[in-house]
């Protein structure tokens, strides 16, 4: 596979295909890296959603605490 781009005198002259085993190496190694940094962006924000997740449980406990529920009648039943 060959990639020629137009206006660039240099590349209708290029004999290297764009598959050679060098730029293979090169995108596998460049997609490992996009994969990691990717792998770390999905854990902090794991890890953000934890903390806000535990942020309003404790909220809402203290929500509770502030206002108890009304006693309930038994004087109705």
């Amino acid at each position: 596979m060959y990639v020629v781009l137009e206006g660039s005198p240099s590349a209708a002259h290029r004999d290297e295909p764009v598959d050679s085993p060098t730029n293979q190496s090169d995108l596998v190694e460049e997609l490992h890296r996009t994969n990691e940094l990717l792998r770390e962006v999905i854990t902090t924000r794991d890890e953000e959603i934890r903390r806000r997740d535990t942020i309003i449980m404790n909220m809402m406990e203290a929500m509770k605490a502030l206002n108890p529920p009304a006693p309930e009648d038994s004087s109705e039943a």
